[in-house]
């Protein structure tokens, strides 16, 4: 796990690269968290070019990265979904943050997304 502080830089080196435009994150199962559609994304959608995928979970390596290539997403983020590493490891070079809405990170390969270049945190 990355310390605050090489969080906080990495997170400051993100936004600042991104302070010209909004980066595109796809959240893979904001069914999960938005089972009842009464969440508000509004905030995070301010800050980033938003898409929903409002399913509970995506199982198929093949459709996380159609999903992920397609959206051109720079953040990813997963509730409580598993994250193959056959999929992470096609994921295209734009991506830069994995989220996990939520505690843990025990649904993602961190060892694999660090080696990629690819942080990985929880919000």
């Amino acid at each position: 796990k990355a310390s605050c502080v090489e969080m906080a830089t990495a997170t400051r080196s993100f936004v600042s690269s991104a302070v010209r435009r909004r980066p595109n994150a796809i959240f893979l199962n904001s069914g999960r968290l938005n089972y009842d559609f009464r969440l508000d994304f509004n905030r995070i959608a301010e800050l980033t070019n938003l898409t929903h995928n409002d399913v509970d979970i995506v199982t198929c390596p093949d459709e996380i990265v159609k999903i992920v290539t397609d959206s051109q997403a720079e953040i990813v983020i997963t509730k409580e979904m598993e994250l193959p590493s056959s999929a992470l490891k096609r994921f295209p070079q734009s991506v830069k943050f994995l989220c996990e809405a939520g505690t843990g990170y025990n649904n993602i390969p961190t060892d694999l997304a660090r080696t990629m270049g690819i942080d990985v945190v929880n919000i």
